[in-house]
């Protein structure tokens, strides 16, 4: 099971530059709350962004 944080105006988002709540939009995810026994941080990450204005750092 994953989590999606969904816009259909927004398109598919490739590059993640639309997010909300610190996950990106229309892309599904396992996060903690789908993975309680996990241990990872998802995050947008501004500093080393290799496309666009944010990447997505696991």
């Amino acid at each position: 099971m994953s989590v999606m944080i969904q816009d259909e105006a927004i398109g598919s988002n490739g590059s993640f530059e639309y997010s909300k709540n610190g996950l990106p939009i229309n892309w599904q995810l396992y996060t903690a709350q789908t993975v309680p026994s996990g241990d990872f941080d998802i995050v947008l990450d501004t500093q080393e962004v290799k496309e666009g204005k944010q990447s997505l750092k696991i």
